[in-house]
């Protein structure tokens, strides 16, 4: 069942059948949903195949036998036979609109099961899929219906290909996929019911569930892949469970697409037209006037300027007081105190820097810190998620980090972050700007840039972010260049790195973890 085209949108397959078909799986009523080609929820694949595959302890393995399939659980699993059946109550097509009903009861070796229909509707024109399982029993029987999704390790931990999520929303669920987000409404009767989420045994080791969502809730990463398991996860199963054993039960899964468009902003200040309104075609055009009236305009109204006497590098020295192999040998960890003899006052500080060793000089990554030792440890005793030298060393980087003082909110409280003008010219009168943030970037080319955002940061706005890289892009385009190659705003998890404008979206909260690292680092890789 597809929508109209045959392409995008939600599409969903579903089968019926019996337990003794060719490769067979025990799994009656089962299905697939895709969002944009791309399956987020469903029928999981095989095992990773060992000699028990084609043993009589086939079906042992949670994802062959019933446990595996997104199909209800009435007190036992499916059983294997070609007894064990669907039967076909209703189908109705219809250009908008198709039902397929199945009686499951026969699929299951129950003696207390006494009617057990599941109702697929696929709504072509609403691009909404519902599930709804009606069971009753000949007495009270424990009673589960899950849904089931490949499953990767811990988003956090940035393992390649480990790129869309399945969240709890309330007592629903969102798949976050790499094309689109698939919310789960779920409707239920018949008593109260809890999440009960499992790790399955598909014959790759156990995989822990992420604890990090926001009050306590469940977090899931997964791979969202349409083959077998990929290698770094395992499928999960996701059910509806009710606390008690029940008579009867209803359980409807509603699966509609989240509208994940981020509308262009309005009132955008034009990157390519001058303030005296001359369009701008040219590199030389850029770089003679654009650029410097735009530089100018930051410097005078925003972040100010830098004191010309820093620009007399012989006021500046620096001085290694510590130098000594780290890692087992393979980085040299120096303590250098940079020192600036200015004409009114003398001031120094200290920063570390880590240097792999290598036969040639090195590209390095600069982190600037916030007052913590936690976030830049001379020793490295303290692991920091903020500065991963480790990581960074290990992918053939330096890396100097330094810290600076701590600060709280803006502009109340960051009064060093911009000069005087900015609140005086602009505080309540944003909307008169006649410059934005996409110029500051756009300042940047035609070197390489990386913007990144988390996607539960609220002291940020992602959309915001992603655009200002989206609109800076045409300033790469002068030198032949491209800049953010991407025409949609990506779900979290996601990477956009085709060209010299790098994004991100890492799942989370505020904060710098090894995630945005690898990122930072993957399009480094590629670009130097």
């Amino acid at each position: 069942m597809r929508p109209g085209g045959g392409k995008g949108g939600i599409a969903l397959g579903v089968k019926g059948g019996h337990n003794a078909e060719l490769h067979n799986h025990n799994d009656v009523g089962s299905y697939a949903i895709s969002l944009g080609g791309e399956v987020l929820c469903g029928d999981v694949g095989g095992e990773l195949y060992s000699r028990r595959t084609f043993s009589s302890r086939r079906y042992d393995s949670e994802v062959l036998n019933s446990f595996g399939h997104p199909v209800p659980r009435p007190g036992v699993l499916q059983g294997l036979g070609r007894r064990y059946a669907a039967r076909i109550i209703r189908t109705e097509f219809r250009p908008n609109r198709d039902t397929v009903v199945f009686d499951l009861t026969g699929a299951y070796p129950s003696k207390t099961l006494k009617r057990l229909h599941r109702k697929f509707i696929y709504d072509r024109a609403a691009q909404t899929v519902t599930i709804r399982d009606e069971v009753d029993f000949k007495e009270p029987t424990a009673f589960d219906d899950p849904l089931t999704t490949l499953v990767g390790v811990d988003g956090r931990a940035a393992t390649a290909g480990v790129t869309t999520s399945v969240r709890q929303q309330g007592t629903g669920l969102e798949f976050v996929g790499k094309k689109g987000r698939l919310a789960v409404d779920v409707e239920t009767s018949g008593g109260e019911w809890e999440w009960d989420v499992r790790t399955m045994d598909n014959g790759r080791g156990e995989l822990p569930v992420a604890k990090d969502a926001p009050e306590g809730k469940w977090a899931i990463w997964v791979a969202g892949k349409t083959q077998n398991t990929p290698p770094d996860g395992r499928p999960r199963r996701i059910a509806v469970k009710f606390k008690k054993p029940v008579m009867s039960a209803m359980v409807e899964f509603h699966f509609r697409a989240v509208d994940t468009s981020i509308p262009e902003p309005e009132n955008v200040p034009e990157l390519m037209r001058t303030f005296a309104g001359e369009e701008v075609k040219t590199k030389e055009a850029w770089e003679k006037v654009r650029a410097p009236e735009l530089l100018e305009r930051f410097q005078k109204d925003v972040y100010g300027r830098r004191p010309a006497v820093l620009d007399e590098r012989k006021r500046i020295s620096f001085k290694v007081y510590d130098e000594r192999p780290v890692m087992d040998g393979k980085a040299v960890r120096k303590i250098v105190r940079a020192e600036f003899d200015g004409p009114l006052e003398k001031f120094s500080f200290p920063f570390t820097v880590y240097i792999p060793k290598a036969q040639k000089p090195v590209p390095a990554f600069v982190s600037i810190c916030l007052k913590s030792r936690s976030k830049v440890d001379a020793d490295h005793v303290i692991t920091s998620v903020c500065w991963p030298v480790e990581q960074i060393v290990g992918r053939g980087y330096a890396t100097i980090g330094f810290l600076t003082e701590d600060i709280a909110s803006i502009p109340k409280y960051f009064p060093n972050w911009y000069c005087g003008n900015y609140p005086k010219k602009y505080g309540g009168k944003e909307m008169t700007m006649d410059f934005d943030q996409h110029e500051l970037l756009a300042l940047v080319a035609p070197r390489l840039l990386c913007v990144a955002s988390a996607s539960e940061d609220y002291w940020c706005g992602q959309p915001g972010e992603w655009w200002s890289a989206k609109l800076a892009s045409p300033a790469w385009e002068l030198y032949g260049r491209r800049g953010l190659v991407a025409e949609r705003y990506p779900a979290p998890g996601e990477k956009q790195q085709e060209g010299s404008v790098s994004y991100h979206l890492r799942p989370g909260k505020h904060s710098l973890d090894p995630y945005d690292w690898n990122r930072y680092i993957d399009f480094a890789d590629k670009n130097l």
